[in-house]
């Protein structure tokens, strides 16, 4: 008789028992410090029980870690670790459409930002409305404290608007709780910044391996290759396994895209991306952003730089938190 093939599932956080009785057959260990991470290990018979395991987490809300087979017994027909991605994907990261059905793929609709601050409200946006089509490559203009950064992270998900709504895909992506939003982002977003955010004890290759790995995104054999794939695409490949504190700021800015663009996200969103460059450099980032859109990328670029700007396909000026020109 076949043995089946065990798997291991981790979520996040401590699941009370009435939760666990749900996912009868595994066995169930916690571990770390609050919040803890719930471990469940245990056979699965096929491809379909373990669809149903995911669609329970999927239900109970929580945020899935991890999914790895960690053995089998006999010829177990059960499934391999490249078929686990797909029901991952599925479940937890749809993929966005090339655009929404009436041709746009990001929507902002009279969204507005106020901060509270103990000298009174600050509105950083006022009833913002734009639209972008999938393949444009929009820069984003205006002077500091306009609000132009504080309408990328609505886009991103990092800040929340005070009202209106972000729609990518027809999708209000504000609407989702913090663990469908950061899953979602995961997988429908790269996001570049001004000081490159590489983490420094992770070489060059680990740190575009890292949200592959976050993600589940590609099956674990595959993930170095793509990420030396990617760096190869920014001219960087030969320095894959030095640390960030080994190079050249250009050359992080380029690894920072390389990771910007692990999980083939169909949105790139880069806040000052060449703020820190001399004008060589940055010249080479517009160019590989234009490459990005040629192959079908949407590109949002905050910057400073009017002459980088007019190489995008499209200006969007705001002042005083209200677009001026689109």
């Amino acid at each position: 008789m076949n043995e089946l093939p065990v798997y291991q599932i981790k979520v996040q956080g401590k699941l009370n028992e009435e939760w666990t009785q749900a996912f009868g057959g595994m066995d169930v260990i916690y571990e770390g410090a609050p919040p803890q991470i719930t471990v469940f290990t245990g056979p699965l018979a096929d491809q379909s029980a373990l669809h149903g395991v995911l669609a329970r987490v999927h239900d109970l809300d929580l945020p899935l870690l991890s999914v790895a087979r960690i053995g089998i017994g006999g010829d177990g027909a059960g499934i391999t670790p490249a078929q686990i991605a797909q029901p991952l994907r599925a479940l937890y990261t749809p993929r966005l459409a090339q655009t929404g059905s009436n041709g746009r793929l990001i929507e902002l609709r009279d969204l507005v930002k106020i901060y509270r601050t103990p000298a009174g409200d600050f509105p950083a946006l006022r009833s913002i409305n734009l639209s972008v089509s999938r393949g444009e490559f929009v820069a984003v203009v205006g002077k500091s404290g306009s609000g132009k950064t504080t309408m990328i992270n609505m886009l991103t998900g990092i800040d929340r608007p005070t009202s209106g709504a972000v729609l990518v895909d027809e999708i209000d992506i504000h609407a989702l709780n913090e663990s469908k939003m950061s899953s979602w982002r995961g997988r429908n977003l790269g996001v570049v910044f001004q000081f490159f955010q590489l983490l420094p004890t992770l070489t060059l290759i680990e740190n575009v391996t890292l949200p592959m790995d976050l993600c589940g995104a590609y099956p674990l054999r595959e993930r170095r290759a793509r990420a030396l794939r990617l760096l190869e695409l920014v001219d960087i490949a030969e320095n894959a396994d030095k640390l960030p504190s080994e190079i050249s700021g250009g050359q992080q800015q380029r690894a920072a895209i390389a990771r910007a663009l692990a999980n083939d996200p169909p949105i790139i969103a880069a806040d000052e991306p060449t703020g820190n460059l001399d004008f060589r450099t940055a010249d080479a980032i517009i160019a590989l952003f234009q490459n990005l859109v040629d192959q079908g990328k949407t590109i949002l670029m905050v910057t400073h730089d009017n002459d980088l700007a007019s190489r995008a396909s499209r200006i969007v000026e705001l002042a005083d938190g209200e677009i001026i020109r689109s």
